[in-house]
């Protein structure tokens, strides 16, 4: 980068504008901030919305930062495995988007779905830019604690590995609160 306001930003989210989830506008926020202060910012995020609705375009600018959406099914959040399947789809299609776009010089990623930030390391280490991991929701233990999952499953243990992996990839955490 010619300067520290110079920055090729990649953020990896399943939601970003118009959604109006609340994480999704926390960084809309963020990535227009950046766009404001000099920064190239991409976003790649999903074609759906948290409420769902039509799909969004697979390309598009939006207030100076580029959107490009992966493809993922749409069953919707009736069942879980079209949740699931959902989830799968667009992670895997997130993951090859990043893998294959530019080199950025930094690699911001959602924890929502907690597989997100996983993908997103990949593509970083393949560029080798620092991952920042922002994350909204703490995955799996939310789940065990609805009892959606018992955290002596295969499905637990295995998210949770791939979270402690995840967190020891980042350069950077960023939670929304000290605890």
């Amino acid at each position: 980068p010619e300067s520290s306001s110079d920055m090729r930003v990649t953020a990896v989210s399943l939601f970003y504008a118009p959604d109006m989830a609340a994480g999704s506008q926390l960084l809309t926020e963020l990535c227009e901030d950046l766009v404001t202060a000099g920064d190239e910012v991409t976003v790649i995020c999903g074609r759906g919305t948290y409420l769902g609705g039509e799909p969004l375009p697979a390309r598009e600018t939006i207030n100076g930062v580029r959107v490009e959406r992966a493809w993922a099914t749409s069953f919707g959040k009736s069942t879980i495995v079209g949740r699931l399947s959902d989830y799968g789809s667009f992670w895997a299609s997130s993951i090859a988007k990043g893998l294959f776009a530019s080199s950025p010089d930094v690699m911001l990623a959602v924890s929502f779905p907690p597989m997100i930030a996983a993908g997103a390391a990949l593509a970083a280490r393949r560029h080798g830019a620092p991952l920042v991991t922002w994350v909204q929701d703490v995955y799996p233990e939310l789940a065990a604690r609805f009892g959606l999952m018992s955290e002596r499953s295969v499905g637990y243990r295995a998210l949770r590995g791939l979270q402690r992996m995840t967190h020891a990839a980042s350069a950077r955490t960023v939670a929304i609160s000290e605890g």
